[in-house]
């Protein structure tokens, strides 16, 4: 060992000790030169004086303690197995003889080890009382020594004057009330910690420099920073009040949902169920469009990453990753993602006043179509030379879906999906047609011309005509249908086995000033009867949910019966239904 030699750290709870004991040196309550005994007083390692073992000596693995068994004590009880069927009474016993062959490695050493410690106590005495060789004098030789790390933690208790009776990183432990110092792989993962802090204490959680995270253990510079925190937060969702007879609703309009949107949709782009990260296309332009009653720059900034990501031929791509190198995403069949550029500059525009932006420019990627036989493509997205204004991008997407035609009724094809990503293979032969889709495009068509005007309004306005008049067309009766398959078999009528009503179908027919009048109020009528579960208070997005595969809707069937995008509450779509009332 010399001065070139560089240790690495293992592991978090020792990346972590190790972090403390630089941010205390730096403070001055600390050196790394101390011997433990400072903090420490009983401890000793036998054949070594004890005020030649340093701090230093721990921490890099050079105390002479030799490989020790309460490692492996350790390592069983933070095993991914350590909540099998072992009973109470034969841990610690001598069983191993009686053991199966089929059990763990870590079930074994958790019924038959001697040394089972889960307190630093335990270790000290064990260090202290153990007959063991030692390796030789502190700072001779270098044993990794799990142990040592564990007088390490107990040394950062001491110096930081903030005296701990117990923590865990194990959620279950937690929940059981045990403070039992473990840490690692395998675990439920939580930080809990039970101590006594006798003056005011800092806890840093995040990623930063170390220049800045140290800046932010000083109590002064923390409640600065927290005050400038809460005054950024408070600017940015809670500008916006709304009072009801519901308290709760009051505080999730007055802020909370908000600061969802813009954070676990805008920032993050993850949550539960969904945690890539991905931008998409359709998705962020709704989730910025609804902030414009806040702040209206979210929502121009992704109508400009939303014409950054449509290729030159109009179509865009469905979702992508960003990062610091070359960007991937895929480029799909799906027929609504496009319309949504358009309809969020029309919202953009009308609540801001706005129309600059329709002459921002932005460059089209560039790549190969799909080919006849590909349902999607996943691959990396190269910005081209072409370029086009926000109006350029917007007529794009409108003629695109227009060039990909009509079906036998007269309706927007459906390709392999529209908003419900999960009917893929309802036009996957590409005969299928979509309802939804058709009013849509007639409703953002009629917005966009009023927009914009001149030649190219009357064009989309006869466009718009003509989808309305499809649309009434697919009228079953008391409501409208969701579209049709592949063969021309409705899809979301009285006839149908299964997704007899669709929800969105019925609440974009309300959207389009042209639809009949008495028609919609039907629709809606037979929706709120049909599609809100008053027992189990949700509004679902279709009924019944799907689960043959005949006629094949698609991946939707893949989703339990009543969830999710199968005839769930899809929030998303309720709501269009309640505001179409």
């Amino acid at each position: 060992i010399d001065e070139n030699t560089i240790f690495g750290i293992a592991s978090m709870s020792k990346s972590t000790s190790t972090l403390a004991l630089a941010i205390l040196e730096a403070e001055g309550k600390f050196s790394y030169d101390d011997p433990v005994t400072k903090y420490i007083p009983s401890f000793r390692i036998p054949g070594n004086p004890t005020d030649t073992v340093l701090v230093r000596h721990l921490a890099m693995h050079t105390a002479g303690i030799p490989p020790m068994e309460p490692l492996e004590w350790s390592i069983a009880m933070n095993s991914t197995d350590r909540f099998s069927d072992a009973s109470e009474e034969t841990v610690g016993k001598d069983v191993y003889s009686a053991a199966d062959e089929s059990d763990s490695w870590a079930l074994q050493m958790r019924r038959t080890s001697p040394n089972q410690m889960d307190k630093i106590e335990q270790v000290i005495d064990y260090i202290a009382n153990c007959k063991y060789k030692t390796l030789g004098a502190a700072g001779e030789y270098m044993s990794y020594s799990n142990e040592g790390y564990a007088v390490i933690s107990y040394i950062v208790d001491a110096a930081a004057g903030m005296p701990l009776t117990g923590w865990t990183c194990d959620r279950f432990s937690f929940l059981r009330g045990q403070m039992d110092a473990r840490a690692g792989a395998g675990l439920s993962p939580c930080f809990a910690l039970e101590g006594v802090v006798e003056r005011q204490g800092v806890l840093v959680c995040g990623c930063d420099t170390r220049a800045n995270l140290l800046r932010l253990t000083q109590p002064d510079e923390a409640v600065r920073a927290l005050h400038r925190v809460r005054e950024r937060w408070l600017g940015a969702v809670s500008r916006l009040w709304i009072t009801t007879p519901d308290a709760a609703m009051n505080r999730y309009l007055g802020g909370w949902a908000a600061y969802q949107t813009l954070c676990c949709r805008l920032l993050a782009r993850t949550s539960l169920y969904q945690n890539g990260g991905a931008f998409g296309f359709r998705d962020q332009l709704q989730d910025a469009v609804n902030l414009l009653l806040l702040d209206s720059a979210p929502a121009r900034e992704q109508i400009g990453y939303a014409c950054a990501h449509q290729f030159s031929a109009g179509d865009v791509c469905h979702w992508w990753h960003a990062d610091a190198g070359v960007e991937h995403g895929v480029r799909t069949r799906i027929s609504d993602d496009l319309l949504w550029l358009p309809w969020a500059v029309c919202e953009y525009a009308q609540k801001t006043g706005d129309t600059q932006i329709l002459s921002a420019e932005y460059p089209f990627l560039a790549g190969e179509e799909l080919e006849e036989n590909e349902h999607d493509r996943y691959q990396p997205l190269t910005p081209g030379a072409e370029t086009g204004t926000v109006l350029e991008h917007c007529r794009r997407a409108f003629m695109r879906v227009l060039a990909r035609g009509v079906g036998a009724h007269g309706l927007l094809h459906i390709g392999t999906g529209d908003w419900n990503d999960a009917f893929d293979r309802v036009g996957a032969q590409g005969r299928g047609e979509s309802v939804w889709l058709t009013w849509f495009f007639a409703v953002t068509a009629r917005k966009f011309a009023a927009l914009i005007g001149g030649h190219a309004a009357e064009q989309l306005t006869l466009a718009a005509d003509r989808c309305t008049r499809a649309a009434e067309a697919a009228w079953d009766g008391a409501w409208y249908r969701r579209g049709y398959y592949d063969d021309g078999q409705p899809l979301g009528s009285e006839k149908s086995a299964e997704c007899r009503i669709d929800a969105i179908a019925q609440a974009f027919a309300a959207f389009d000033t042209h639809a009949d009048p008495a028609h919609v109020h039907c629709a809606l009528t037979s929706a709120v009867e049909q599609l809100f579960d008053r027992e189990h208070n949700v509004v679902r997005l279709f009924d019944p949910p799907i689960t043959r595969r005949t006629p094949e809707t698609g991946y939707v069937r893949s989703y339990g019966a009543g969830l999710r995008e199968n005839g769930g509450q899809y929030t998303h779509g309720a709501l269009w239904l309640a505001m179409a009332l």
